[in-house]
């Protein structure tokens, strides 16, 4: 059997074609991410592999880290959020710490939803009616989250989808169907995650279609999860949130392909961001809570990753104090925009010719990523600039001047959020280019952005070039021993954690010092060898290695391991039952399944532990079907008992059963 692997970065596009019994990669490539037409770069990737291999695949399996991009770079649809059952005090005070918007943004229908089910009070539904008008007219989805819902399976949510659709038409996601935990807010991002995230995988989807229909192939479609398992074309078109972290995944799981080191930390540099994964005991390290990106805070399973914004096509900026730092946000590096559009060389010539200095990067560019002259959500300020951009990139004083405006005012943030523009400016894979380091673009646009960059900051383009070095490497550094630390840590509170950079930083420099060690420095052991996966990580891993004291691993399929990663996983799917204890005086305990009435209660622990198994195997396999997966499981259970210590003994507070099975793909 052999199956096609595509991962789709910020940057770069991959493919594989790996022969499933020889466990042998037979060909790979390797092609420019084409943000404004994936088709673009997904049809150059499918062309350049062997014609008579590409049509004698099996399946073809995908992965990507355009969601997570998005989240990093706070991109993706327009979603609102409603909670059932809260308070805007309450939501105010809390939301915040788990990524989601401001609380004025957030539509709260007030609701009784106590603990006892029998307490729990119906919403204003004839208020709820009135205030769609005028409440959420600025958006192209909904996603709701009702307090408790596990009390009643999520009924107020399924009424409020019911009315929302039926009124303003729009697509609504309820957080009851996507996870059954307690925690609203977590809830809340990952319902508002999923909503925001419907176009961005639906674009991808389409994009890879449309690429097998160009090129004469009908295969099944899987995509990989967050947790390196799979789910099928269309489970991933209701549940896009389940690609958070989906491209790290699979780099996870190529890394262990490629490499068998036991215990790894694994380091995946794209173009936008870098993750850091652990391997220990040749298992992958997964999270237990549901997995994180910058400030969201979600109930997606998966394994443990850490993404931060470092990449290669990070911006290059500077501060008030003339500081050079690397911003979190994507910009299309300057040599990658020049080889397309060539005439950009000689406007930054003539720019470095007339400008002696300048408090702005004058060199960055606008560049249009999709046509908004139809669409009524945008203003006509906005699709002034972007008819501006139609005929190719403008610099940034170009761009202000065709609307009539200023550098200083010029303020495009919303389409940039969007994906409507993008800048294009000096970011690292430019000064790879530089220093010979990765050579596939016109450098000569690099060279002369870092003239101009450079001049401005009274040093020579070498030691521009040394400075990004070296906040590059310090930032892979900082984030290695940041992500073991925590580790090593877990019920360390996230605020002390983060004061330890001062510890990091002492490491660092006696690291840099090397035999001139100062006369006391920390230093830290690991006993893990550093894997790199990703087209830039060579140029930077082995001096952090060297620095940390460890063996340094870069593959040679090291470029394109999340392809390889997105073939060799299986279906997986969990479903957890909750037991609770019912008792009341004079009568003998009674145990119940919480928000399944329909199951019954039971006389015994044992017996609604055994009952409890066998629901949670049977919806696990059913779940496991609709994601993609044949006939045929192997099936786990865990029981985790809740138990509190009081003065009168032990109290029982109830238990979850899990049932975790795993199947093959249906082809």
């Amino acid at each position: 059997m052999l199956g096609l692997g595509i991962d789709t970065g910020g940057t770069c596009t991959d493919a594989v074609i790996y022969d499933m019994e020889a466990k042998h990669v037979l060909c790979h490539t390797k092609t420019q991410t084409t943000h404004e037409d994936l088709t673009k770069c997904i049809l150059a990737v499918m062309k350049d592999l062997p014609r008579e291999l590409f049509h004698q695949v099996d399946f073809i399996a995908l992965s990507t880290t355009l969601a997570t991009n998005a989240c990093v770079e706070g991109k993706g649809g327009r979603a609102k959020l409603m909670f059932i059952g809260m308070t805007v005090e309450d939501i105010a005070q809390n939301a915040p710490s788990y990524g989601l918007p401001p609380v004025d943004e957030i539509y709260c229908l007030p609701a009784d939803i106590p603990l006892d089910p029998s307490r729990i009070r119906e919403p204003d539904w004839e208020k709820f009616k009135k205030d769609l008008l005028t409440e959420f007219t600025d958006c192209e989805s909904v996603a709701i989250t009702q307090l408790n819902a596990k009390l009643n399976n999520g009924k107020f949510e399924q009424e409020a989808r019911r009315i929302i659709e039926e009124t303003l038409g729009l697509p609504c996601i309820t957080g009851f169907e996507l996870f059954q935990e307690y925690n609203i807010y977590r809830r809340g991002a990952s319902a508002l995650l999923n909503a925001k995230l419907i176009p961005v995988i639906k674009e991808f989807l389409e994009a890879i279609r449309y690429s097998l229909n160009e090129m004469g192939l009908d295969r099944p479609i899987v995509i990989v999860r967050s947790d390196g398992t799979m789910m099928s074309e269309s489970y991933a078109c209701q549940r896009p949130v389940e690609t958070l972290l989906c491209g790290p995944a699979a780099s996870i799981m190529g890394a262990m392909e490629l490499c068998n080191d036991k215990n790894q930390v694994i380091i995946d540099m794209g173009g936008t961001t870098s993750d850091i994964a652990l391997v220990k005991g040749g298992r992958p390290v997964t999270v237990t809570n549901g997995i994180q990106i910058g400030s969201w805070k979600t109930f997606v399973h998966g394994m443990f990753v850490d993404t931060f914004g470092l990449g290669g096509d990070s911006t290059i900026c500077r501060d008030y104090n003339n500081q050079l730092y690397l911003d979190t946000v994507r910009s299309i590096p300057l040599c990658m925009l020049a080889s397309r559009y060539p005439e950009m060389k000689e406007k930054i010539h003539r720019l470095n010719s007339m400008e002696t200095k300048h408090s702005k990067n004058l060199y960055e560019f606008y560049v249009l990523m999709k046509d908004i002259s139809h669409n009524p959500n945008y203003t006509d300020r906005e699709k002034r600039f972007c008819r501006a951009l139609k005929d190719g990139p403008l610099l940034i004083r170009e761009a202000a001047s065709a609307i009539g405006e200023d550098i200083y005012l010029l303020d495009v943030k919303r389409l940039e959020s969007e994906n409507i523009v993008m800048k294009s400016a000096l970011t690292p894979t430019d000064i790879m280019h530089i220093r010979g380091d990765f050579q596939v673009f016109d450098r000569e646009a690099s060279i002369q952005a870092a003239e101009f960059l450079a001049r401005n900051l009274s040093i020579s383009v070498d030691e521009l070039c040394r400075q990004i070095y070296t906040e590059v490497k310090k930032k892979i550094f900082f984030n290695v021993l940041r992500i073991l630390m925590k580790d090593s840590a877990p019920r360390q509170k996230e605020s002390l954690l983060t004061q330890l950079d001062f510890l990091y930083e002492a490491a660092y420099k006696a690291a840099c010092h090397g035999e001139a060690s100062p006369f006391f420095a920390p230093s830290f052991q690991i006993n893990a060898s550093l894997v790199g996966i990703g087209a830039p990580i060579h140029v930077f891993l082995p001096d952090v290695a060297r620095m940390l004291g460890v063996e340094c691993r870069v593959p040679s399929l090291a470029p394109v391991a999340n392809a390889l990663g997105a073939v060799v996983g299986n279906i997986s799917a969990r479903i957890t039952i909750e037991i609770k204890e019912r008792s009341s005086f004079g009568k003998p305990e009674e145990y119940y399944f919480t928000g399944r009435p329909e199951a019954g209660v039971f006389d015994s622990l044992e017996d609604a532990e055994k009952a409890a198994k066998e629901l949670a195997a049977k919806e696990a396999e059913e779940l496991a079907l609709r994601q993609g997966a044949g006939q045929g499981f192997s099936t786990e259970y865990t029981l985790a008992p809740h138990i509190a210590n009081t003065n009168f003994g032990t109290m029982f507070l109830g238990e979850e059963v899990t049932a975790h099975v795993i199947g093959k793909m249906s082809l």
